[in-house]
């Protein structure tokens, strides 16, 4: 605040105990809402880059909050023979593990080859 309490005759400060603020519905819809997770992994799948990249965001939200739901579908996307399904799950996956450390080793060692070298840094293959 740029007023300096003891120059303030009639403010009574912040009401921290007041209504919640900003009100809900000024929030956007979170991108998961709407489909399953099968339902995104299907349309990540697809050959449409802009769903691809919607479902992708969405696979990300739905893994923030719920990671253990999200790895197994991620990992079955690795044996995809489309490199680009194949390339961003395991981004994903190397995402997931360096927020989460959820993703089991062996899932971690085939995402390797495929993850920046900063994430690689972050896999910990030399221990579960």
């Amino acid at each position: 605040m740029d007023i300096l309490q003891r120059h303030a005759v009639y403010w009574g400060g912040i009401d921290y105990l007041g209504h919640k603020w900003p009100p809900k519905q000024w929030y956007p819809i979170p991108p998961g809402t709407g489909k399953s997770l099968q339902e995104w992994v299907q349309q990540m799948k697809g050959g449409d880059p802009e769903a691809s990249r919607n479902a992708r965001i969405a696979i990300a939200d739905i893994a923030y909050d719920k990671p253990v739901e999200v790895i197994p579908e991620l990992a079955q996307m690795l044996d995809e023979p489309s490199e680009y399904c194949h390339r961003h799950a395991a981004r994903m996956l190397g995402l997931i593990h360096f927020h989460s450390g959820l993703v089991p080793l062996d899932i971690r060692k085939r995402i390797y080859p495929h993850v920046s070298e900063f994430l690689q840094s972050k896999l910990e293959l030399d221990s579960d």
